[in-house]
């Protein structure tokens, strides 16, 4: 990327800092990025052994063949096949405990899915199970926060409603990702339809709120 940026626009030999990508060095599991990378350009399976951040969780040893890395919120993600169950997981590179090249198991190549449409009705990087279904989703903004939205949509569907009333509309399939990115806005947004994914929101609101006063009220006593 940056010796594309350098011959675009001409910086070769230019030594100022002009440009900042985001990163965070502090990431664990960023050292697995270039094995993986090398191992899905040679069609080279991987041996994993994985752990989520659940605290019930196991460690689990996968075989699986590489596809596709994806970053989203400053992490990056492995999307593969599993050699076990044929389906793609979806691994996040800070939770693999270790990473090792199969020369054993025969590479299945990737035939049916097109990495650069995977995501388009999702927000983030889960994809959900085939029952849920994409929905249209109406969101109300603050004046205040309505601008930025209009110049950074939410996901490539976004569409105004109503300006006036400051509503956008966008068609995803709901994940965690939709959810937490929702909640980041706090009082600058209100989901309005369909009914039952506002009641969805409405639940989590009142669980956060239910916290917060029953703090309010040990602190008072």
């Amino acid at each position: 990327i940056i010796s594309n940026l350098e011959w675009r626009f001409n910086l070769v030999g230019n030594t100022e800092e002009l440009i900042g990508f985001e990163c965070n060095p502090a990431l664990k599991g960023l050292h697995w990025l270039s094995q993986i990378i090398d191992a899905a350009f040679k069609h080279q399976p991987l041996d994993v052994v994985y752990k989520t951040y659940k605290p019930d969780s196991e460690q689990r040893r996968i075989t699986i063949h590489p596809y596709f890395v994806k970053q989203y919120n400053n992490r990056w993600f492995l999307l593969g096949l599993d050699n076990e169950h044929h389906y793609v997981s979806n691994l996040a590179l800070d939770r693999i405990l270790s990473l090792d090249n199969n020369t054993e198991t025969p590479f299945i190549p990737n035939k049916g899915i097109d990495f650069n449409h995977y995501f388009d009705d999702v927000i983030g990087v889960t994809i959900p199970k085939n029952d849920v279904t994409t929905q249209h989703i109406v969101l109300r903004f603050s004046e205040k926060q309505f601008p930025y939205i209009v110049s950074k949509p939410l996901h490539h569907s976004q569409h105004i409603v109503e300006e006036k009333d400051c509503t956008v509309s966008i068609d995803v399939r709901p994940t965690y990702e939709l959810q937490s990115r929702i909640l980041s806005f706090g009082d600058d947004v209100e989901v309005l339809a369909p009914q039952s994914y506002r009641e969805e929101i409405i639940a989590i609101i009142e669980k956060i709120s239910k916290k917060y006063f029953a703090m309010k009220k040990d602190c008072t006593d």
